[in-house]
């Protein structure tokens, strides 16, 4: 989604996605209840969309199209069900339909059937239609971009102005670490919060990876299968420790403040990060002293802490470029030559 997006001219940005303006839904897969994204804002959002009453007489409509039945899929008004295969099939068929410029794939009867009646629904919906997918195939996501610019949704059931900043990895960048450590290109690697050797799919090649770093540093606070592996345990403080702050979506800032003094003898990840900087300053204080300067002065700042969440004016979102034969622009991981210090920070 995230290059699929940036190729459309949003950027490497996820958006905030408006159930509760949505006229009619297409999920191509994505389980927005369960666990697609922001499930909870999404449900609450969906949640507004289906209740009627006297004054609001309308619900939306759900169509959903899948290949296993997910909680999403069970609530929907219509569901379909095809090839996991066929999902890039089945977008660019939603895409001819809705006038895209585009040949649709030949399908079975009843699948075609469906895609057209959805088609109708989201043209007759305009702005307030919604197509989203839990794909992870960046063809498909551009697909799905493209089917959103056509009815008109960038917006209206789709916001940039307040893009999540939850989601921002994407899985080539950590392909091409693995790649490079193996080669002896990396000279150190400091992970926070990340667990690899557990989490990624072949963590064993990450563990065999990590032996040729020469240094290796895990800010993790217990005895994870990646921590025993470093040479290096600077265990940070737990999260009900610590001072911090957070920007879960665009322009909107929590902060983190310790409920309890630090147990044992850890030190804020930031600390250390500071100190091999050249920065003296304490995490503590440079959190203050950043904020204070952000926000014009002490008492804003104490203010920032009673309300613990900061909301700025939303951005103006981007619109859609029609994208579909732009070029993706990806990043690759940049090393050093052969022989130089190259550090990398992971943090999930």
């Amino acid at each position: 989604m995230l290059l699929a997006n940036e190729a459309s001219g949003f950027g490497r940005n996820l958006p905030t996605y408006r159930f509760e303006n949505a006229d009619v839904i297409v999920s191509l897969g994505a389980d927005f209840l369960g666990t697609w994204l922001n499930p909870i804002e999404q449900a609450s959002g969906y949640a507004k969309g289906r209740k009627i009453d006297e004054k609001n007489p309308k619900m939306s409509k759900h169509y959903h199209f899948e290949g296993f039945l997910s909680m999403t899929g069970s609530n929907a008004d219509e569901r379909f069900a095809h090839r996991p295969s066929q999902t890039g099939a089945v977008a660019l068929a939603l895409l001819a339909a809705v006038g895209g410029g585009v040949t649709a794939p030949a399908l079975d009867a009843k699948l075609s059937a469906g895609i057209a009646k959805a088609a109708a629904d989201l043209k007759a919906a305009g702005a307030r239609g919604l197509v989203v997918s839990g794909s992870n195939d960046v063809n498909i996501q551009t697909l799905v971009n493209a089917i959103n610019g056509a009815i008109g949704a960038y917006g209206s059931t789709i916001d940039f102005s307040r893009p999540s900043n939850t989601s921002k990895a994407v899985d080539k960048d950590f392909a091409d670490l693995l790649v490079q450590m193996e080669g002896g290109q990396v000279g150190a690697i400091l992970i926070h919060g990340a667990n690899p050797v557990y989490d990624y799919f072949d963590g064993a090649r990450f563990a065999n990876a990590l032996k040729k770093v020469n240094t290796s540093v895990s800010f993790s606070e217990r005895m994870d299968e990646t921590t025993q592996l470093v040479k290096y345990i600077l265990p940070t403080h737990h999260y009900l420790e610590s001072w911090g702050d957070a920007e879960p979506k665009g322009g909107i800032v929590s902060f983190i403040q310790p409920t309890i003094n630090p147990l044992f003898k850890t030190r804020a990840y930031q600390d250390s990060l500071l100190k091999w900087s050249g920065n003296a300053t304490e995490y503590h204080d440079y959190h203050k002293e950043f904020w204070t300067a952000k926000l014009g002065g002490e008492i804003a700042f104490l203010d920032a802490l009673k309300t613990g969440v900061i909301e700025n004016a939303a951005a103006t979102g981007g619109s859609y470029s029609g994208g579909l034969l732009l070029p993706l622009r990806l990043r690759y991981l940049q090393h050093l030559p052969a022989g130089k210090m190259n550090w990398l920070y992971i943090e999930i």
